[in-house]
């Protein structure tokens, strides 16, 4: 599975509560973020998970 989430101006008050989950439930998941300047970065979620515990 893959996700790219792209950074925007919205808050997380206009995002419905059933579209939000936590992403360290999918240890099989590629996170690639992009921020407003265009700039990507992937994000290793099994490396993550084994820094944070």
């Amino acid at each position: 599975m893959e996700l790219v989430a792209e950074e925007t101006t919205l808050s997380t008050a206009t995002v419905p509560e059933d579209e939000v989950f936590d992403v360290m439930d999918y240890s099989g998941l590629k996170v690639t973020l992009i921020g407003l300047d265009g700039q990507s970065e992937e994000i290793d979620l099994k490396e993550l998970s084994r820094r944070v515990g």
